[in-house]
């Protein structure tokens, strides 16, 4: 278990992001659980919920559904109860070819979709289509092991991929309705994002998007990219811990009432940056 930090840190607090929906100001993002084994996937969000935090965002682009269910088995053995639990859809991905296999063999099966596209090119984006979401939900909660997604984020969509937004935000509705979703949002990069926004806008869905470029005006409710300036882990742009800590303080003095997420096959650096804020 990790050292307990040193004193009480503004990344376990609280913020609202819509009335009813409160986060904790840094969350962890699970987009690097699937380059590590399920032991240690799980042993990195059992660090995270031992740091505090209780918002964890996934994707079944993430590891081809292996992220969501390193989460999913994860939080169910805590029995964490008080956690918000944030998913996406949107992006082409073998997830369910991957949840036919064997579970010994899923890590397998999803290393070897990966290697496959790596190889081949990625597919091309598809059309963001109700039907295409709602398969993508109920894939969603079978991994997670969940009876709802807290928030459903569109996965790096642009307005070229929406063919029937009015559609779209009637199946949003039904979605929560049914008690599947709770909210619903818009994750991506800002350029691409905020059209998007816009033509969403009857429903006024959450944004997530990069920190380095999302606009005064129009906020997002969680920022991604702080630590390095575009992918979320720091080791990837290759900086150092201090500077990692330094722009995660900068980014939550820019955004004082938002969530910050940070992703990290790491728990001693996971500890560094909660102990930052």
């Amino acid at each position: 278990m990790l050292e307990a930090v040193s004193s009480p840190s503004a990344a376990q607090e609280r913020v609202s992001l819509r009335p009813g929906l409160a986060v904790t100001r840094l969350g962890f993002g699970c987009s690097r659980l699937h380059h590590l084994s399920r032991r240690e996937g799980e042993a990195m969000i059992g660090a995270a919920l031992d740091l505090g935090l209780r918002y964890f965002d996934a994707a079944p682009a993430y590891g081809h559904g292996l992220a969501e269910r390193i989460l999913g088995r994860r939080l169910a053995e805590a029995g964490a109860a008080d956690v918000v639990v944030a998913t996406k859809w949107g992006l082409p991905t073998a997830a369910a070819w991957v949840d036919l296999a064997p579970t010994p063999m899923m890590r397998p099966a999803a290393l070897s979709a990966i290697a496959s596209r790596k190889a081949l090119g990625a597919p091309a984006p598809l059309l963001l289509r109700p039907e295409a979401m709602r398969a993508s939900v109920e894939g969603s909660l079978r991994r997670l092991a969940r009876p709802r997604i807290d928030i459903l984020w569109m996965h790096e969509p642009d307005v070229a991929r929406l063919p029937d937004p009015d559609g779209l935000m009637r199946a949003f509705e039904r979605l929560i309705a049914a008690g599947d979703v709770g909210w619903i949002g818009v994750a991506g990069f800002a350029e691409a994002s905020y059209p998007v926004l816009e033509a969403l806008s009857a429903a006024d869905p959450l944004l997530q998007c990069d920190e380095a470029s999302w606009r005064p005006e129009r906020p997002p409710e969680v920022a991604f990219g702080a630590l390095s300036q575009g992918p979320q882990s720091w080791k990837a742009s290759g900086i150092d811990a201090e500077t990692a800590a330094a722009r995660l303080r900068a980014a939550a003095a820019r955004r004082p009432d938002g969530a910050l997420l940070v992703s990290t096959t790491k728990p001693a650096h996971l500890q560094a940056l909660v102990a930052a804020l």
